[in-house]
């Protein structure tokens, strides 16, 4: 859901700005963010609670980077580039 909102979210925004007014779209645009914020957050929650419970098992971590303390975005773009790759690997299996 949330390689989903990213990658539609730049498209959502424009098809907005061209159908509303000032107000109607800025309210949208802030819902829309906050929105995908929330699901970025959870998916991060998520990821932290996998690494805890596989250390807790001691296994391998679910995620991990070569930062101390990876931000939002490069969570996001490893969701978002293994979303593409994953539909892109089901779309070659099928020709």
């Amino acid at each position: 859901e949330y390689a989903l909102i990213v990658l539609r979210f730049n498209d959502q925004l424009a098809a907005w700005r061209n159908e509303m007014d000032g107000q109607d779209y800025r309210v949208l645009a802030e819902n829309l963010d906050q929105h995908r914020t929330n699901i970025h957050n959870f998916c991060l929650s998520d990821i932290k609670i996998m690494n805890r419970l596989a250390e807790k098992a001691h296994q391998a971590p679910f995620s991990v980077s070569s930062k101390d303390d990876p931000d939002r975005t490069d969570y996001g773009q490893a969701i978002v580039k293994f979303c593409c790759e994953d539909v892109c690997g089901v779309v070659k299996s099928s020709k």
